[in-house]
C-alpha cells in the first residue's frame, strides 16, 4: 500500500501521476499507481502501460500488449447522495451496457462486482475516500484467462486504498 511504499516527505504535488513502470512479463514486478487530486493508489500488473491519461487528472487507462486485458483507473466525486448509492448507479450502468452481472457486493466503504460478456470478463472495484469522493478500477480482460487473472484481481482488491500523506485539492 501506498504508506509502506512512500518516501518521507510530503507527496510531490507537481507530479498529475505516480507510475513507476517495470517491464513487461509475468515474472517481473509489480508497479504501483498513485493520483494526487483524489489521493488513492492501487498496485498495476506487470506489463500494463499507460495508455492515456485523464486530462482531469482523475486516472489513466492501461493496456496489457501480451493478454489483451484493459485497465482503467479513477477518482470522482460523489455528486448525488452517498457512496452505495453511487457505486449501485455504476453497477446498474454495467449491466445495461450487457454486462451479465455475476457478483455485486456493495457495503459502506466498499463495492465489487464482477460480470461477463461475450468471451470477456469484467472485474470493478471501488472504494470511499471521504469528503465526497471515491476511487475505482476496472479490469477487462478475456474469459480464456480467468484463472490467470483471479491472483491479479485478489491483490489489486487488497492494494486500492486512500493515499497517506496526501493532500487533496
Amino acid at each position: 500500500m501506498f504508506h509502506r511504499r512512500r518516501a518521507a516527505g510530503a507527496f510531490a504535488a507537481a507530479l498529475a501521476v505516480l507510475l513507476l513502470a517495470g517491464p513487461s512479463g509475468a515474472a517481473e514486478p509489480w508497479s504501483f499507481y498513485a493520483n494526487p487530486r483524489f489521493c488513492y493508489a492501487v498496485d498495476i500488473p506487470p506489463g500494463f502501460a499507460v495508455e492515456t491519461e485523464s486530462d482531469n487528472g482523475d486516472g489513466a487507462t492501461l493496456g496489457s500488449a501480451d493478454s489483451g486485458a484493459r485497465l482503467a483507473v479513477w477518482g470522482s466525486n460523489i455528486v448525488e447522495g452517498d457512496f452505495k448509492s453511487e457505486a449501485a448507479g455504476r453497477a446498474d450502468g454495467y449491466a445495461k451496457d450487457g454486462w451479465q452481472i455475476s457478483l455485486r457486493r456493495i457495503g459502506d466503504g466498499r463495492a465489487s462486482l464482477s460480470g461477463s460478456r461475450k468471451d470477456r470478463v469484467l472485474y470493478v472495484r471501488g472504494i470511499d475516500l471521504g469528503d465526497g469522493q471515491a476511487a475505482y478500477f476496472e479490469l477487462d480482460y478475456p474469459r480464456a484467462d480467468l484463472k490467470a487473472f483471479d491472483p491479479v484481481v485478489e491483490r489489486m482488491v487488497r492494494s486500492l486504498a486512500k493515499a497517506q500523506g496526501c493532500s487533496a485539492r
